[in-house]
């Protein structure tokens, strides 16, 4: 997505919103109507000029959203097979891609006095504050072109584990992307929206949707499919650091490496064969992961002593999830796994069906987002 597209659709939803208030029904105010003042006094004229004045102040910050808060949703694997090895160096992959309930708090607000800059306030000392985090790097492709957005201050209250194979940065980003484009009414679609997130990271445009997808090529070739039926997941991250680039030279893809039926996935996800769906679920990771770190397959094995009807790792770990039919199978297989490993993040949540929800104007939904 060129910065002309991008200026054109920015234009053509610009001059949606001239016509509206042509027609009086949305007033183009750049300076901020003074609050209605006086006492209600008798006589109509005086009661239809007050009415008229709050309304116009009503309106002006409906059309002027200057903060929003989203909820930006965690994604597992449901399922992961690495196909090939690309020319370019990356690998084809399929995989299944699920939003969960987990998630980040992001508040965006207008900050004009930053002068085009982008300041971020975390939570967490993990994240960084600069052009390395890709909530900066998302925003900054819509700053770079699109001028009108001015300078941004946005704070991360950080609930997603770091590097847990959860796509926590990800998810950010993507939640940034939609939120500005309807704070500063961009109008920009699903697609559009799409293209601006493949040029931040792989796992961000699914995040823009979220859902349940099947993700092909390097993740950027989404197809929607129907969401799984109801679970309980246990979500159990061992204190032990995964790269990315340490899980691929774990892996060898030669000629007798058993990849997983991702089709057989698929068919029984569409099917609603929760059995079979989750007998299939298999991550061709995890074999060379569990080598170096056989604390995962551990805590594979106490989700599936406690009833999970899967248990696989998501990504490329080192988080593990179990799905469960019972919320009690869940609560007993969190407790053995915080009595036997006490460093390790756990967290019992579920399917979640899209991602970010957007909450505006901030301030009336918070739940929990720093102020």
């Amino acid at each position: 997505m060129g910065k002309n597209a991008l200026l054109r659709i920015y234009c053509e939803a610009r001059e949606n919103k001239v016509e509206q208030s042509r027609s009086g029904a949305l007033p183009l105010r750049r300076k901020e109507p003074a609050p209605p003042k006086g006492r209600l006094r008798c006589g109509l004229v005086t009661v239809k000029k007050l009415v008229t004045e709050q309304l116009r102040y009503f309106v002006y910050y409906l059309s002027e959203v200057r903060s929003m808060v989203l909820y930006a949703h965690a994604k597992i694997n449901l399922g992961l097979d690495v196909v090939d090895k690309r020319e370019d160096g990356y690998h084809n992959i399929r995989t299944i891609m699920q939003t969960i309930g987990i998630c980040d708090c992001i508040r965006i607000e207008r900050y004009p006095e930053g002068e085009g800059k982008i300041h971020i306030i975390s939570n967490s000392e993990e994240i960084p504050e600069g052009p390395s985090n890709l909530i900066w790097k998302a925003a900054r492709v819509l700053m770079d072109d699109l001028p009108q957005i001015e300078g941004l201050k946005i704070t991360l209250e950080k609930n997603i584990p770091v590097a847990a194979g959860l796509a926590g940065s990800s998810t950010d980003a993507a939640a940034t992307l939609r939120g500005l484009n309807e704070m500063f009414s961009l109008g920009l679609d699903d697609a559009a929206l799409c293209a601006c997130a493949a040029r931040v990271g792989a796992d961000v445009p699914f995040l823009i949707r979220g859902g349940t997808a099947l993700a092909e090529g390097i993740g950027e070739v989404l197809t929607p499919l129907p969401s799984p039926p109801q679970a309980v997941l246990l979500l159990a991250k061992p204190a032990v650091s995964i790269s990315t680039k340490e899980a691929y030279e774990s892996l060898s893809l030669d000629a007798g490496i058993r990849h997983p039926d991702m089709d057989g996935c698929v068919k029984n996800l569409k099917d609603g064969n929760m059995k079979g769906f989750a007998r299939k679920l298999e991550n061709i990771f995890e074999p060379g992961i569990i080598a170096d770190h056989p604390v995962i397959l551990q805590l594979k094995r106490i989700m599936e002593e406690k009833g999970a009807l899967a248990a696989c790792m998501s990504g490329s770990g080192p988080t593990v999830y179990g799905m469960f039919s019972k919320l009690q199978d869940a609560v007993q297989a969190r407790k053995q796994i915080c009595e036997m490993y006490p460093d390790a993040y756990t967290c019992i949540t579920d399917f979640h069906p899209q991602t970010p929800e957007i909450f505006w104007p901030a301030g009336r939904y918070t739940r929990g987002c720093p102020a």
